[in-house]
């Protein structure tokens, strides 16, 4: 298979659930998804490995290989007066560029997007596990209610917190 450029995304979904999607810019429609980058990567691979097939199988023009984009590392960017006037401030105040104050402020972004994703996903995992917690200790409290309740009626003497009822 040739080898294409995939692009993953993290999402949120209303209920606040993390999901990844990954897609072939090169081919429009071609998407996978899953609960982890990786489940969304082998999906959309499957889906690719499909999709190309049938177009062969159609005779249809299949879709030229992803050649990598060389980067220049250079972007033109247009910002207010006002926050010119910062970075120009925070730059003198650190002794950087004020390309290094924007270099530095996107590299953070870009981090804290993938680690709010990570971090989301491990919240969710403790809030499922707790809630089976407290199911747990609610499922055990009832039976040892009812444990309690079959020894009075039993007439079995019960012990409850030191003393005999």
């Amino acid at each position: 298979m040739a080898n294409y450029e995939i692009r993953v995304i993290p999402k949120v979904d209303a209920s606040g659930i993390t999901y990844w999607t990954a897609s072939f810019p090169a081919i429009d429609g071609c998407v996978g998804g899953g609960s982890t980058a990786e489940e969304a990567i082998r999906e959309a691979e499957e889906n690719l490995e499909i999709y190309l097939e049938y177009l062969e199988s159609q005779n249809i023009d299949i879709p030229t290989a992803y050649e990598e984009t060389q980067y220049s590392g250079k972007i033109a960017l247009r910002v207010s007066k006002s926050t010119h006037k910062k970075l120009a401030e925070k730059s003198a105040d650190e002794g950087v560029s004020i390309n290094m104050i924007i270099n530095n402020a996107v590299e953070h972004y870009l981090g804290m997007s993938e680690y709010n994703c990570k971090l989301d996903a491990k919240i969710r995992t403790i809030q499922t596990m707790t809630g089976y917690s407290i199911k747990l200790q609610q499922d055990n409290l009832t039976i040892n209610q009812q444990l309690l309740w079959n020894q009075v009626n039993e007439g079995v003497p019960v012990t409850v917190f030191g003393g005999e009822e």
